[in-house]
């Protein structure tokens, strides 16, 4: 991991906005762990303590997809005094998407043809 002493990274954005990789990037160039912090439930994501506390030791990003409800808003508060804040215009993140549904539904036509090649072979048995 990092040789230096990092404070904890914690990045919260709409999905399709680049914080994905923005996020892999950070921690493979600064060298630090990347931790998930959020429950997996999509648009509904809330912050989970135990990954906010494994967070703030340092040497590690975070991220999420979660909104400003109040109880992720008072744990942002509680626990990172300092913010740095970027918004991404909508449009660029709905252009994103539609970008990236193309290459989805490319692969899931590819898979579907392997799955159906796979499948006539496995008749022959």
């Amino acid at each position: 991991m990092s040789e230096l002493d990092i404070p904890p990274i914690l990045i919260s954005a709409s999905p399709k906005s680049a914080s994905q990789f923005i996020t892999f990037s950070l921690a493979e160039m600064l060298k630090i762990q990347h931790i998930w912090i959020a429950s997996p439930a999509f648009m509904e994501e809330h912050i989970d303590l135990r990954q906010i506390y494994q967070l703030k030791r340092g040497n590690a990003i975070g991220k999420g997809h979660f909104k400003a409800s109040d109880f992720n808003i008072s744990v942002i508060e509680q626990h990172f005094p300092k913010m740095l804040l970027h918004v991404r215009h909508p449009g660029q993140s709905v252009l994103s998407w539609v970008h990236n549904m193309d290459r989805i539904y490319a692969q899931r036509d590819d898979a579907e043809r392997w799955f159906g090649l796979f499948e006539q072979f496995s008749d022959c048995g």
